[in-house]
This record gives structure tokens, sequence and C-alpha cells, in this order.
């Protein structure tokens, strides 16, 4: 009988790989190996999303059932846009969050211990169904969904099941088609990224993550003048980098799999390190623009109908901090078969999770700050004057000092080291 644990014998923790090619580096000692991907890792890698997807699949199609439908005909919504009434049903509440959202939360943490999958990359991308699945159910409880997703059950398990953005045609009433040449040019993109993040992760890694002099141990939480220093403030440069051409690579593979299947979507980031002009451009519609997605309809929108615009937007900021939190508490899950011996846990990263919501406590402030004095003199003259690459510059400055609060985990913790037996990976050999 077919178990698909035997799928997942291999944990892919330690890099068991043999180099393709040796070479020396002019000026360096030892010599240094090139390691190729392995094909195993990522057909794990996506048989965990796709088990994702099929769990949110599932449960499309109970929140629309028992959620949507009866809200549309209570409020006796048309397929047009206008005409949202306010709706509060209690039993809608009492199936989403006292069952889809607590089942959903649980999901990944029963998976892991299930499949006995102990590499944090495959970890992380258990938590897509929690995500995905636990704002969709708050869209629909609270009415702030996309009107045009909910024309019929096809059209909400394509929108529910999805973590991209598609493009949705108000008109038809469906998913904008892609053509040719841009699912060529996206899987382009996709292949750039992923060989400069094979460069830079094997360069952050070789020098432990910390290329230049630093005393900041990356997954501390503190505050002292050390924070400021050049050396530190480049390794947070470098690791903020690292950790957007991750984030990237994935969020643009999923993108570029619904290109494949012929619809268009929208790009999850647009050139935020190097593009941003203010912190609400960055947050707002350059980093990450699927979870900014999922946390306007799912967090924002809904806040909004109870509070002001900016108690809902440091509301929808703490609630990317808590979700976060979630996230790397499945990452650095302690493994049910994760050997225990003497009161030492193997393998095994405790991350301190305050970090999380102080950061992004922080990021919500230089948004609220942006409004207060954007508006000076000052800041309107370097607006208009000042070049674009240094304005995103000035912008990711303002977190760069506690940079490693959201990434040193990461790079602490093996998390980047997970991932390095799916990329190109350079290191010495001898």
């Amino acid at each position: 009988m077919l178990d698909i644990r035997d799928f997942f014998q291999k944990k892919y923790l330690d890099d068991d790989r043999e180099p393709v090619f040796i070479f020396g580096i002019p000026g360096m000692e030892g010599s240094f190996g090139l390691f190729a991907p392995q094909a195993g890792y990522w057909l794990q890698l996506i048989s965990v999303y796709v088990i994702g997807i099929v769990v949110q699949v599932f449960c499309s199609v109970l929140v629309y059932n028992f959620i949507v439908v009866p809200r549309r005909k209570r409020n006796g919504c048309s397929s047009s846009s206008s005409g949202r009434n306010d709706y509060n049903s209690f039993a809608a509440f009492i199936f989403g969050y006292g069952i889809i959202v607590p089942s959903v939360i649980a999901f990944p943490y029963w998976l892991l211990d299930y499949l006995d999958v102990h590499n944090k990359v495959f970890a992380s991308a258990a938590t897509q169904v929690s995500l995905v699945v636990t704002f969709r159910t708050i869209e629909a409880m609270h009415d702030t969904s996309p009107r045009v997703v909910e024309d019929s059950l096809i059209n909400y398990v394509a929108y529910y099941s999805a973590t991209v953005r598609h493009v949705w045609d108000e008109k038809t009433r469906g998913r904008v088609r892609v053509g040719i040449v841009e699912a060529i040019r996206n899987l382009l993109r996709v292949l750039f990224y992923y060989h400069a993040l094979s460069i830079l992760n094997s360069f952050m890694i070789f020098h432990d993550f910390s290329p230049l002099e630093s005393t900041v141990v990356l997954n501390d939480l503190h505050l002292n003048l050390d924070l400021f220093r050049p050396g530190h403030l480049m390794n947070t440069y470098l690791l903020g980098v690292l950790t957007y051409f991750f984030i990237l690579v994935g969020a643009e593979s999923a993108n570029l799999a619904e290109n494949f299947k012929g619809y268009k979507t929208t790009r999850a980031f647009n050139n935020p390190l190097w593009g941003s002009k203010s912190p609400t451009d960055f947050w707002g519609r350059r980093w990450n623009t699927m979870i900014h997605k999922i946390l306007k309809g799912g967090v924002f929108l809904p806040s909004r109908k109870y509070f002001p615009a900016p108690i809902a937007a440091f509301i929808t900021f703490m609630m990317s901090g808590a979700l976060h939190v979630f996230v790397w508490t499945v990452i650095f899950y302690q493994h049910n078969k994760q050997a225990i011996r003497s009161e030492i846990c193997y393998g095994c990263f405790f991350p301190t999770f305050l970090k999380l919501m102080a950061f992004f406590s922080w990021c919500g402030v230089t948004c609220g700050l942006e409004r207060l004095v954007g508006e000076l003199y000052l800041f309107r003259w370097m607006t208009r004057n000042l070049p674009l690459v240094v304005k995103s510059t000035l912008v990711v400055a303002l977190t760069l000092p506690i940079g490693h609060w959201f990434s040193g985990d990461w790079a602490m913790g093996g998390y980047f080291q997970d991932f390095t037996m799916g990329l190109w990976h350079v290191d010495r050999i001898h």
C-alpha cells in the first residue's frame, strides 16, 4: 500500500552532495566545489505545497457554501460590485473562527509530525495553508473579498486555493489569460533571481552571515550603539537582500506555475529595496504584495468597519507581526521525533519571538511618521530632488539597524542552510 511518508524518507538536513566542479579562487586558500541542486529536494518541497493546496480547495468549498452563499442570500447581493451590506452572522463566525481557523492553524504541526519532516524550508511551506485559509475565511465572514471571486464556486475555489494574485476581468468575470511573451519574461526573471540567490547564499554562509566584523549577535534582541556601526549595518543589509531574493524566488515561482497554466498574475515584489519612495510605498505597494493583499482583505478592511484608517493600519502591522510569529513557531517547531537527550534538543533553535512584534511595530510607526512629517519642506524637497536609489536607500535605512530582528533567526537557526540543497552552492572542500 502506498504511504506518502515513504516519499519523505530522505530528510535533506545534511548536505551529502558531491561537487560537479572543483576550482580555486585567487587569493584564497584551499579548493572550492560547485554543488548542483537536488531534484528530490524540489519534489518534496512542491509536494508540501500541493498538500496545502488540496486542503485549501476543501476549505474553500466549505466556506463558500456555509458562509458566502448564506451571506449573499441574506444581503440580496447581485454579482455587481456595488450594494455591499453589513453582514454579521453568529453562525458564520462560529464556523469560521471556531472551526476553520483553529483547524488550519494546527494543521502544519500535525503535517510535520505525520510526515516526519525536519527541513525548515519544508516546514515554512506548510504554513501557506494556514495563512491563506485564515485570512480568506475572515474575508468571507466580514464581506471583504473581491466581488468577482464570489460569483461562482469555481471562481471562489480558484481565488481561495491560490497564494498568488490572479488578475480578474470585471467584464468576463473570470481570470485573465497570460501571453506567452509575458510568461517567458517571468520565467527568465525567476531564473535570474534563483541564480543570484545561489551566489549570495553561498557567500553569506561561507562568512557565517557576517562578512564584516560586528559584535552584534544576529538572533538577539537588544538596543545599543553597536546597531549603528558600519559593519553591522552592512551585514544586515546583505542579509536583507538575501531574504528578499529568497522570498521573491518562492513567490514568483508560484506565480510562474499559474502562468504555465495560462493565467496572468500580479508580481509579488516591485523592486522594494531599490525603487521605494517612502515607507508606505515600500510596505503597501512593493514588498510582498501577496501578503499585503491577504492582510488588507483579512485585517485592514474588516478593522476599518470599526476603527479609523490609522488605527486599522497599525492593527494590520501588529497582525503581520503575529502572522510571522506563527510562521516562526512552525519553522522552528520542536519535532516529536527529534532526539532529546540530556535535556538537549538536537537540531533545535529557540528564537526570541518578541523581536518580530517589535520589528513590525516599528515599521508601523515609520508609516505613521510619514503621515505626520511627509509634508514638511525638507521631505518634499527630498522627494522632488533626490535620485530614486538614494530615496529607497534612506527608506531601507529606517529599519536597517534592527533588520536582523526579522531575518537573524533564519541565518542563525539554519533556515538558509536548509535551502542550500535546492540551490547551486559553492563551498570550500579542502
